[in-house]
């Protein structure tokens, strides 16, 4: 995520709005039950919990400035904006 977020980031011109899990004990032990069905239905695709803290650094590192950060129960919704 983090890699994706630095694309995102050079690629946005004003706003950039983000959503991603928020990492909890329940995210990261659903996300592990949810891949070990997909790897007993032998599917490739996986799912990952990130830390939002490297996600958020990479979009600074890339000249956004955070203007929103809602958590929810499960997802967290960010907002960006590309610094002056």
């Amino acid at each position: 995520m983090p890699r994706l977020a630095a694309a995102a980031a050079d690629h946005t011109r004003k706003l950039l709005l983000l959503s991603y899990p928020r990492r909890t004990w329940w995210t990261i032990a659903s996300f592990a039950v949810f891949n070990w069905f997909l790897a007993l239905f032998r599917r490739q695709f996986q799912v990952f919990v990130h830390r939002p803290r490297e996600i958020l650094a990479t979009a600074r590192e890339h000249g956004l400035e955070p203007v929103l950060d809602r958590p929810g129960a499960f997802w967290t919704v960010a907002a960006l904006r590309r610094s002056a």
